[in-house]
């Protein structure tokens, strides 16, 4: 659990519990990785939607985190969160690092649903050209469809109860 961050594509802002706080920045100061930061909010944070009641972030942590692709290479970027704190409640003190919708468009974030992967696209440069689009090196047959950031943060795919013509 600790090594792991969910994909949370509900959430519009990266969100984190305390035990996994605690256990990532052990890990991260273990591997000498001293950017790591605990920030206490002006004001705290309430958040719904995770677990049963409205919780309260009073602080925000940014760590390291390093992720190892399919290649065996080493990917960092600096994870920012507000942190749960709610010691009565086992499950937020549980809860996985969330890698909200922002931070997910950010990286430039391809789902691959069929394969389990995660694609994290660059800047593209394609035959020496900065272009903003990969979908020419889509394999054929691919169907690509716009999708929409609703205002509570999840993605969402237009549709219609019309079949076209």
């Amino acid at each position: 659990v600790y090594k792991r961050q969910l994909l949370d594509t509900g959430s519009v802002n990266n969100l984190a519990g305390r035990e996994w706080v605690t256990r990532a920045t052990q890990l991260a100061t273990e591997a000498a990785q001293t950017e790591i930061s605990n920030i206490t909010r002006d004001e705290p944070l309430e958040i719904s939607g995770v677990g049963t009641n409205s919780l309260q972030c009073k602080q925000d942590v940014r760590l390291p985190i390093t992720l190892q692709d399919t290649h065996g290479e080493n990917y960092s970027y600096t994870f920012t969160a507000p942190v749960i704190d709610e010691p009565s409640s086992t499950f937020t003190q549980q809860l996985p690092a969330l890698l909200g919708s922002e931070a997910l468009i950010q990286l430039g974030t391809i789902l691959d649903f069929r394969n389990m992967r995660a694609h994290f696209a660059g800047p593209i440069d394609i035959d020496g050209r900065d272009t903003d689009t990969y979908t020419e090196h889509l394999p054929t047959g691919t169907r690509t469809f716009e999708l929409q950031q609703s205002p509570t943060g999840h993605i969402m795919i237009p549709c219609s109860s019309d079949p076209a013509p």
